[in-house]
């Protein structure tokens, strides 16, 4: 645990909303023997107080559908489950790098079995927030108390929900009452927070609201970071909704649902491909695929490399320009691949998402070589074969572009943490194992991979390659961990599919 604050920096007290003892006002009840122990030891203070439920959940919601008519603009949200177990567990885990009085295992079962009231003092100092702690021990609905860590994201979001409205200086309460609200009323309740003292109410355009500032990330909150920022991952079809949301003020009406469970294949038909765009005897195709092979080295040829590099880099994709026809939804995506000559090239690639739910390619636009910064943060990956490999060169470059797709596949993976009664949270998640079955041992692939010790024949027919992989730092997953396994075996049999070796992606709970 880290050495108890000297500064003066926000606590947050935390109570079992649930607990029988407490009304169904439960913010008073919780909040009126704060106020009144204040009242009673004449303590100095000057403070914001802020309010509310504990509501991590809030952090995990994904959008599901929009819709806009004429009359409303309507955002149906979803629940990602994996990543609230990531939040929970940073919550947690971030806890033992602050000061705290909670029960970790009492907290751990209210955060997600109940509500959790929050009352937070924008700045405490040491003495004070002991003293208020253990006056609160007494209280069977009291949790404990928390530092609360601003130089942690999850810590800022979390806390930043809390609302302001309170303000105690002096001995006194200042509280707020908003424009649409009676003064009256607004007295009344402030007299149920701290009987017989005067209340001094304030109006909007006197009160400064305050803020959780976000300083300087702190050495436990660029753990949390990194797992957070890793841990999200963004659907295809959530990405468009999102430029709608951003951009709703374009469109007059429209209505588009998220399906998360589909796993997106984007086509692009050879027809298109080798009798369009890498045509250089097409009439309009031909400046493209002129484009294609100076400056790629993408031959017509070369349409099946082609379409693995646009369905790729969709996955990072820039939505832009979007539009709603009859036919379908189309829009505009840009995206950087990389060509047979290892150079990058930005394309902006136009799209149709019809009735069957899948994005199929329309037609794509050479970017200029100015675009590439753009993209500079996102790497580009070959997964098929040279063409003119052959024998052993070319099995070997297959398992090293298989392999090295497996290795991208796993670079900054965050399994989901796995909970154990009794224990502390599991960050490298569930114990497994992963392999690949390539379907038959009767092909040259599986010959050379014989030849090089790679593998074993399968219990049944075919050939396996089993996953054994060691992580570059066991802080985020171990040699254990499925979720690694699973991510590089996938990748792994993918690559060797795109190079006509038929085979499957396996794995198995420990």
């Amino acid at each position: 645990m880290m050495g108890f604050f000297e500064i003066n920096i926000m606590i947050a007290f935390l109570f079992d909303s649930d607990d029988e003892s407490l009304s169904s006002f439960y913010g008073l009840d919780c909040i009126r023997p704060i106020l009144q122990y204040l009242e009673d030891k004449d303590l100095i203070l000057e403070s914001h107080i802020l309010r509310g439920d504990l509501l991590p959940h809030v952090l995990c919601r994904k959008i599901n559908k929009i819709k806009k008519d004429e009359k409303i603009f309507m955002t149906e949200l979803g629940f990602d489950h994996n990543f609230y177990k990531l939040i929970i567990a940073e919550l947690i885990d971030s806890m033992s790098s602050v000061w705290n009085t909670l029960n970790i295992d009492r907290f751990l079962d209210k955060i997600i079995n109940g509500v959790i009231y929050t009352i937070a003092f924008d700045k405490l100092d040491k003495e004070m927030a002991e003293e208020i702690d253990t006056f609160l021990k007494s209280k069977v609905f009291y949790l404990g108390a928390l530092a609360v860590d601003a130089g942690n994201p999850l810590h800022h979001n979390l806390f930043n929900m809390l609302v302001d409205g309170l303000y105690y200086k002096n001995n006194q309460l200042h509280c707020l009452v908003r424009l649409d609200e009676d003064i009256e009323t607004v007295k009344d309740v402030a007299e149920i927070y701290k009987e017989n003292n005067d209340i001094n109410i304030l109006e909007t355009n006197n009160f400064d609201y305050y803020a959780l500032k976000r300083e300087e990330l702190s050495e436990r909150g660029r753990v949390s970071l990194y797992r957070i920022e890793n841990k999200i991952k963004t659907h295809h079809y959530e990405k468009i909704a999102e430029h709608l949301i951003n951009n709703q003020d374009v469109y007059e009406e429209f209505s588009f649902a998220v399906d998360r469970d589909q796993k997106i294949q984007f086509y692009c038909e050879e027809k298109k491909l080798r009798e369009y765009l890498l045509n250089v005897d097409h009439k309009e195709g031909a400046s493209k695929a002129k484009f294609f092979i100076e400056l790629l080295d993408i031959k017509n040829e070369d349409w099946e490399y082609l379409a693995d590099q646009v369905n790729n880099a969709m996955r990072f994709a820039k939505i832009k320009n979007i539009t709603f026809t009859p036919h379908g939804v189309k829009y505009t995506a840009r995206i950087k691949i990389i060509g047979r000559n290892l150079k990058e090239a930005i394309l902006t690639t136009a799209w149709i998402i019809d009735n069957s739910k899948v994005p199929r390619l329309v037609t794509v636009i050479p970017g200029e070589k100015k675009d590439i910064a753009e993209f500079e943060d996102i790497e580009t990956i070959n997964r098929i074969c040279e063409q003119d490999l052959v024998g052993n060169e070319k099995f070997e470059r297959i398992y090293e572009l298989a392999h090295n797709a497996g290795l991208k596949a796993i670079d900054k993976l965050i399994p989901t943490p796995m909970f154990l009664n009794g224990y502390s949270p599991i960050f490298q998640g569930m114990c497994g194992f992963a392999w690949i079955h390539i379907l038959s041992a009767r092909t040259p692939f599986v010959k050379w991979l014989k030849i090089n010790n790679i593998g074993r024949k399968h219990y049944n027919k075919g050939w396996v390659i089993n996953v054994n992989i060691e992580p570059d730092n066991q802080k985020y997953w171990d040699w254990q961990s499925i979720e690694p396994k699973e991510a590089y075996a996938n990748e792994f049999a993918k690559v060797l599919k795109l190079n006509g070796i038929e085979c499957i992606a396996d794995s198995r709970l420990d």
